[in-house]
């Protein structure tokens, strides 16, 4: 399954023109008379596999929410996406493009992280990667970085822990497991724990849980925070501080050098860069 292959549930009213209108017309109707439908697709309370009710339901609270600007009340779809069968489909064949999306180009975040994580040493023990998805990326972070005693992997998909698991079983170093970061990090982090998210994971946080998230991470410290994440190119960064939905997927375009110094953070290195037709954004940020 290729990112194009994904069913996002969010993009149930992307089609143009008369069918698209009539599409999410239908499922504004619905929602009004599937109303605990309606509820429990907005939290992600749903099967694997959505009915073609569900999908016009989904388009019309789409077209509701946009109007009034709170898209984020859907963001249990997200959840439920990569929490489900299709995550794991996606996770097995991203694994192709490890070489000349990680290797090639997105890896160029890992010198500035050596460089902190070395700066003083024993001020780091552990790197935690939100959404570490087949855990491939994680496992070359291990090669590459020997100053964390330990490296974690959290996922939402408890099935995908279990095969990484199963996969990196003989690292010493490595463990993983399942949970919401925004939830499970306040639990667990310590200070002196560095985070990481890579290719796309941040961007499904909506920008009032991501806050919150930073914002307990920096008062930690001493916390780092290395991040590869997609940016809309219409968003002017220089201008345009808030956030906002973007693509089919309506994931989240963050201004994240904004975020984090808003956050509490100090920015150590930032770069950009123009590849698979996005625009990326790797970032660290210290507190």
């Amino acid at each position: 399954m290729d990112i194009h292959d994904v069913r996002f549930p969010l993009a149930g009213s992307e089609q143009p023109g008369l069918k698209g209108r009539l599409k999410a017309g239908v499922g504004v109707v619905l929602a009004s008379l599937m109303t605990q439908r309606a509820a429990s697709l907005a939290e992600g309370r749903v099967a694997d596999d959505l009915s073609l009710a569900d999908r016009l339901l989904i388009a019309g609270l789409v077209r509701r929410h946009e109007r009034l600007g709170t898209l984020d009340q859907l963001n249990g779809l997200h959840d439920w996406l990569w929490a489900g069968r299709q995550a794991l489909a996606f996770h097995e064949q991203a694994q192709a493009r490890f070489e000349s999306w990680w290797v090639e180009r997105h890896s160029a975040i890992v010198s500035p992280l050596y460089d902190e994580l070395s700066a003083i040493p024993g001020r780091y023990t552990t790197l935690c990667e939100i959404g570490c998805g087949s855990g491939l990326v994680l496992a070359d972070l291990e090669r590459r970085l020997p100053q964390p005693k330990r490296l974690i992997g959290l996922d939402l998909s408890a099935e995908q822990t279990e095969r990484n698991r199963r996969c990196y079983r003989d690292s010493s170093r490595l463990s993983f497991d399942s949970g919401d970061a925004a939830a499970w990090l306040p639990a667990q982090a310590q200070p002196g724990w560095a985070l990481f998210s890579n290719a796309g994971v941040l961007e499904y946080f909506p920008e009032a849980k991501l806050r919150k998230m930073l914002r307990y991470l920096a008062g930690l410290r001493p916390a780092a925070f290395a991040i590869v994440e997609p940016v809309d190119r219409s968003h002017d960064l220089d201008r345009q501080l808030a956030s906002r939905n973007y693509g089919v997927e309506r994931s989240w375009s963050h201004n994240y050098p904004y975020l984090f110094t808003d956050c509490g953070y100090t920015l150590r290195w930032q770069r950009e860069l123009d590849f698979a037709g996005l625009r990326w954004m790797l970032l660290l940020a210290t507190a």
